[in-house]
């Protein structure tokens, strides 16, 4: 059951539920707290940008992992021809490189294939907006770099929005070096530390390995793109994806040159902020031509990730003529999978009642567009599907409401809304 927890009760972080039947319906339940309990992995989310030659697209995408290893994907486009079906894909680059190939569940399928891949398709509203979703019973991984949407009749690529943490500042990184499946012999004892750093513009990589072979020919070690559990760590990470080959200034390499203790600490400093797909470090022993990969260290965030908070200024709708009107909204998502809002006002009409919705399109479009649904299959009207504020304004026309859902809002949460009390739209916030 959805939990949607308004006005004072909500500012102050629970709500107040009734009482089912008998003759208690008049005794409020105790106030519900906002869960505390971590339900989703990440948030990410970007905006699109159109790709030459194409013009005049924009919009949001949304990817929300989920801990119990699922993962929804929500786009909400504008700039598209009206009425018309569209297809976008989760992409293994990011927009700098036009997204490059189409995310894979399977790395090792090179086939494409919808099943294999993530796929959102929807048809276009009147005002040429695509909004869609998908979930998908998988935990996309860090290569997960980028939403594309394409024109459906040429196929070529139309615009990209990178997948990003809403992160500011440096992020740390950490992992525990393992031999790899199958590996024999004294590779067996090789383990370790990776430790990161990634600022804006350079990332700090130190590997301390132990338990080397003194008598192998040679190690090396590299910042790899995948898992160690999915491929013993893929590729190597490329700094420009579109270049294939095996270039050292390309990649990230750790040399480990000297181990005749069975020790080693190596230190690189590339001035390269890694990516999300920078996943591990793969250590090769060299026999022969043939490097193998005998041991492994995921690359993990140990920098708790932020809130994604978006938030607005009041624009003033026609029936606001005559009024001066400000106020601001904002709306967190939260790893909780709660989403929070907050609505304040001034330029009201003292003493009134004002209604206010979460709504489905950006201020220009459609004035903010339809009610937004927690389930678009359902159409009806209905508050418990909806998210709604109440505004009564004060002797000076201030006014304020919070509210949260225990649901993590998709990516057509664009707008608020707020309605007179004839139920004409007064103001808009774009979020």
């Amino acid at each position: 059951m959805r939990l949607l927890c308004l006005g004072a009760a909500a500012i102050l972080g629970g709500c107040v539920g009734m009482a089912p039947g008998g003759p208690d319906d008049d005794v409020p339940d105790p106030v519900t707290p906002e869960p505390t309990t971590p339900k989703l992995d990440s948030i990410l989310t970007g905006t699109f940008k159109p790709i030459a030659p194409y013009m005049g697209v924009d919009g949001r995408a949304l990817m929300v992992r989920q801990l119990d290893g699922a993962t929804e994907v929500s786009v909400a486009i504008t700039g598209l021809s009206v009425s018309t079906m569209y297809t976008a894909h989760v992409h293994s680059a990011p927009c700098l490189y036009q997204g490059g190939g189409h995310y894979k569940i399977d790395p090792l399928v090179a086939d494409t294939l919808e099943t294999n891949e993530i796929w959102l398709k929807g048809q276009t509203s009147a005002s040429g907006v695509l909004s869609t979703s998908i979930l998908v019973s998988h935990l996309t991984r860090g290569e997960a770099l980028s939403v594309v949407v394409h024109d459906p009749t040429a196929g070529a690529k139309m615009a990209c929005a990178d997948l990003l943490a809403p992160d500011v500042g440096n992020l740390d990184f950490a992992g525990t070096v393992m031999p790899l499946p199958g590996v024999t012999g004294n590779d067996l004892n090789i383990g370790g530390t990776i430790t990161a750093t990634r600022t804006a513009t350079s990332t700090n990589i130190l590997l301390s390995a132990t338990g080397l072979d003194p008598a192998a020919i040679a190690y090396a070690a590299h910042i790899h793109a995948e898992p160690c559990s999915v491929t013993a760590g893929g590729g190597h990470y490329k700094m420009d994806t579109t270049v294939l080959t095996p270039v050292e200034a390309n990649e990230i390499w750790l040399p480990l040159t000297s181990y005749a203790t069975g020790t080693n600490t190596s230190m690189v400093a590339p001035a390269h902020s890694i990516r999300a797909d920078a996943q591990a470090v793969v250590i090769h022993r060299t026999e022969g031509t043939v490097p193998i990969k005998v041991a492994c260290a995921n690359l993990v965030r140990t920098t708790p990730q932020k809130l994604l908070e978006t938030s607005g200024e009041a624009i003033a709708l026609a029936a606001a003529s005559g009024m001066s009107l400000t106020g601001t909204a904002v709306m967190t998502r939260k790893l909780t999978g709660v989403t929070s809002l907050a609505l304040v006002m001034t330029g009201l009409a003292p003493s009134t009642t004002y209604k206010a919705h979460v709504h489905n399109q950006a201020c220009a479009v459609d004035s903010g567009g339809s009610h937004y649904k927690i389930d678009p299959a359902i159409t009806d009207t209905a508050e418990t599907n909806e998210i709604w504020f109440d505004l009564t304004s004060g002797a000076d026309g201030s006014a304020s409401d919070a509210t949260w859902t225990e649901h993590a809002l998709r990516a057509d949460a664009l707008s608020i809304v707020v309605h007179d009390p004839q139920s004409a739209r007064l103001a808009c916030f774009d979020l």
